[in-house]
């Protein structure tokens, strides 16, 4: 991935994690997408605190079964 691409994903992730935290709903992913969002591909996400980088919470997948932005959102 380009540093564009990762910057991307990391934002959707954000947006992602905010959407559902508020509101309990899915991100629907954004349609200008780059190709390598739609092919298959795996994430693993975990979550630090900013104060003292402690483990706040993981998830994700290690085996790419579906697209990327389906599997980063």
């Amino acid at each position: 991935m380009s540093n564009e691409e990762k910057r991307l994903a990391f934002e959707m992730v954000q947006k992602s994690l905010a959407l559902y935290l508020e509101r309990r709903e899915y991100l629907t992913p954004p349609k200008d997408l780059p190709d390598v969002f739609y092919q298959e591909g795996a994430c693993f996400v975990t979550l630090n605190t900013k104060q003292d980088n402690a483990l706040r919470g993981c998830m994700g997948t290690i085996i790419a079964h579906r697209p990327l932005v389906s599997d980063l959102i």
